[in-house]
């Protein structure tokens, strides 16, 4: 066990406050916020992260927790005040999930997820062989047999190196020692008894953000659609490549609806069901997608992971193959999309909705609605 913590810690939040003091303009990377509705800059530092293989942290971060690119996941997760890290999904298109955590699992994953964690590379311990990572307010379970308490820093690092049993440090502010732990798993999370770890690790660097345009998302347009309930803070904006920019990083965003009865302004909204052709003042509304593709035909379907619509359509609702539910679906007066049931040998389903339950789905099921 780690000195000083007790069961209260399991309930503990990943917690990282990001606060603009001051207006800077960055020659190494810009990063956009929106502050007041206005668009400034402020300056953004690269990121270090540690990959863990085989490993993954709990539950999902609030709001749009599911990514195509690592980047993209990487980039979000540091706006996020409950994002402790990242889990890859190989059962699940290996796309990359936000995660709460605050505990990551080293080692533990049954189905060979990876997962990253942003980390602080400490230069004394780290070689041309290995990096190692300093984790602050953090702690290793379990302390190492026999040789396991040290009184500085690199008389553990040497030990621990030497010790194929030795998963990390862990240093106790307490008694000052620095003390080699079993774990594997490490809890990553604000601890009051301030104490700091250190792990050996795989280092990915994030690129500067003066190298990308901005976070690469797919947007199904929706017409005569809308989202309820506006996101918390600024939600009005003049431009919607800035609204779907922001909506990305909000945890409580779940589209854009556009107003037309008020300056045609672009608003970030909660969601997270979408009301596909509900809107009675002619709202159109943006949701993330998985594919916004052109696919067999002159429709368009965009996908949603996670999702589905209610109510199967009448008649004959279940098809084995996507195209030819599709097709009947654009013919059917009761189908407002597809939608896929994993739980019943895949089967695609023709549903009524017309709302999208989007990222809903408990079982993971998969929907398709017609699109702009």
């Amino acid at each position: 066990g780690s000195s000083g913590i007790n069961a209260e810690y399991g309930d503990s939040k990943y917690n990282r406050k990001f606060v603009i003091m001051t207006l800077l303009l960055s020659i190494a990377g810009i990063l956009f916020v929106i502050e007041s509705g206005t668009a400034v800059s402020v300056e953004v530092k690269p990121t270090s992260w540690c990959w863990f293989e085989d490993s993954f942290l709990y539950q999902y971060s609030s709001g749009i927790y599911a990514f195509a690119d690592l980047f993209e996941a990487q980039r979000a997760c540091v706006q996020r005040e409950d994002c402790g890290g990242i889990t890859q999904e190989p059962y699940n298109h290996d796309r990359f999930t936000l995660r709460k955590g605050p505990a990551i699992r080293i080692g533990r994953s049954p189905t060979h997820e990876n997962s990253w964690v942003e980390c602080e590379v400490d230069a004394s311990l780290s070689n041309d062989e290995q990096d190692w990572c300093k984790f602050e307010d953090s702690f290793l379970y379990s302390y190492l047999r026999n040789a396991w308490n040290f009184a500085t820093l690199s008389a553990a690092h040497a030990e621990c190196s030497r010790n194929s049993a030795c998963a990390g440090i862990t240093h106790e502010p307490e008694r000052n020692k620095f003390t080699l732990r079993r774990g594997p798993d490490l809890y990553n999370g604000n601890l009051p008894s301030g104490e700091t770890s250190w792990i050996a690790c795989t280092v990915d660097h994030r690129p500067d953000d003066a190298d990308v345009t901005g976070l690469e998302q797919n947007w199904c347009t929706f017409k005569n659609s809308f989202l309820y309930g506006y996101s918390s803070g600024v939600y009005a904006f003049g431009d919607l490549s800035e609204a779907q920019e922001q909506c990305a990083l909000r945890n409580d965003c779940g589209g854009v609806t556009q107003e037309p009865y008020n300056d045609h302004r672009f608003t970030l909204r909660k969601g997270p069901a979408l009301q596909n052709e509900q809107s009675p003042s002619g709202e159109t509304a943006w949701v993330i997608c998985d594919s916004a593709k052109r696919q067999a035909g002159v429709e368009n379907w965009c996908s949603f992971e996670d999702s589905y619509l209610y109510t199967y359509s009448s008649g004959n609702y279940a098809f084995e193959n996507l195209s030819d539910a599709q097709k009947e679906c654009a013919l059917r007066r009761d189908c407002g999309g597809i939608t896929q049931e994993p739980y019943n040998n895949n089967r695609y389903t023709l549903r009524r909705g017309p709302a999208l339950q989007n990222e809903q789905s408990p079982s993971g099921e998969t929907a398709w609605v017609l699109c702009d």
